[in-house]
């Protein structure tokens, strides 16, 4: 069984990849999707946050974008956040390749946050999803202001703040390129990026 890896800047559409794939039928493994329910269902997950970031605890949940405001404000922070997420994270990662592996499936779909940034889940092959810059920081702006003409500046200006933020977290598009099997340029409408991802598709399962 292959193990295919996204890479992608944010706002590069990795999250679209995957789905792309997901409706052709491949198990894809969501990080962010996994945290998630891990924050809203994992009552050790919970108690252990609301322990470390008591202000993101509330109605019995942890509330993301709490936590992430605390991280951004005090960023040696997220060290104490990774110890409590990322062993069971693994745990399920582990299940999943099991699962699938019981099923012999052809290959899977890995989505994690910084996948070729922190080198710890091995791949097989590596698609890489580039978009410009420019692009992407109006997607990310988009996602929390569809309407930018009539947007308050300063809440623009606050997510073009986090978007550099972020980026700057990530390496660059030639890394990325440089470490990737496939490419993908996610320079325009969803359509064309259904186009690119099946005929990758199509290469991945004639191996």
């Amino acid at each position: 069984m292959k193990i295919i890896g996204l890479s992608g800047g944010i706002a590069s559409g990795k999250n679209a990849v995957a789905n792309i794939f997901f409706d052709l039928g491949i198990e894809v493994f969501d990080a962010d999707a996994v945290v998630h329910n891990l924050y809203l269902q994992d009552q050790e997950i919970i108690e252990l946050i609301a322990k470390n970031f008591p202000e993101s605890f509330n109605k019995k949940i942890i509330e993301r974008k709490i936590l992430s405001s605390l991280i951004s404000k005090n960023p040696t922070q997220i060290h104490i956040l990774e110890k409590i997420i990322h062993p069971k994270v693994r745990e399920i990662y582990q299940n999943f390749l099991e699962k699938n592996l019981q099923k012999k499936a052809n290959f899977v779909v890995i989505n994690i946050p910084l996948l070729l940034e922190s080198n710890q889940y091995k791949t097989d092959k590596i698609i890489a999803i580039i978009a410009d810059e420019k692009i992407r920081q109006d997607r990310y702006i988009q996602r929390v202001i569809p309407d930018l003409k009539n947007a308050n500046p300063d809440l623009i200006n606050e997510l073009k703040n986090k978007f550099l933020m972020l980026k700057n977290k990530q390496i660059s598009d030639a890394e990325r390129i440089q470490n990737a099997d496939f490419i993908i340029y996610n320079d325009g409408n969803l359509m064309d990026l259904k186009r690119k991802t099946l005929e990758i598709y199509q290469q991945i399962i004639s191996f």
